[in-house]
């Protein structure tokens, strides 16, 4: 008996190394997520390999029309102060729009780049495949009411 409980020891030793060295490489393979608060969906997304610049669709759910004025894409856990990008895209009641998108759709800006928890640094060269986790900031104002609100989302995906 004593000698299989050391055989069962060598054999998860060796099962140990191999997964340190790397030769059977352990993945997290996760599904591609979005979500906004209450009111505003995130219908679409995609982040860019090499630019790490994000496309991003937006729905609005409210019962009035928005302009969103700005975004940012970042690993920032606090409501950031810097590096926002401009957008000025007006959304309808129960309309979708791309609010960033590396070519430009519905006015969208080209480049929304998705930055580290620093909030200065854009992820250089970003890889195929490589998983990117952090916060959607949106800044959008209420047309009929002048309100200027602040929304976070989270986005969890792979560089493609």
């Amino acid at each position: 008996m004593m000698t299989y409980a050391w055989a069962l020891v060598a054999v998860l030793a060796v099962i140990a190394v191999v997964f340190y060295v790397g030769v059977l490489k352990a993945t997290v393979v996760s599904t591609p997520s979005c979500d906004l608060a209450k009111g505003m969906a995130c219908v679409d997304f995609k982040l860019n390999r090499d630019t790490a610049y994000l496309n991003f669709k937006l729905g609005n759910d409210l019962a009035r029309r928005i302009n969103v004025t700005s975004l940012k894409c970042t690993q920032e856990t606090y409501n950031p102060s810097s590096n926002w990008r401009a957008v000025g895209i007006t959304i309808a009641p129960g309309e979708e729009k791309w609010i960033a998108h590396i070519d430009g759709l519905d006015g969208s800006p080209a480049s929304a780049c998705c930055y580290k928890n620093d909030g200065l640094s854009c992820y250089p060269n970003s890889a195929s495949g490589q998983p990117y986790s952090g916060k959607v900031w949106i800044n959008y104002t209420e047309l009929d009411t002048r309100v200027n609100r602040t929304i976070q989302g989270t986005v969890n995906g792979q560089f493609e």
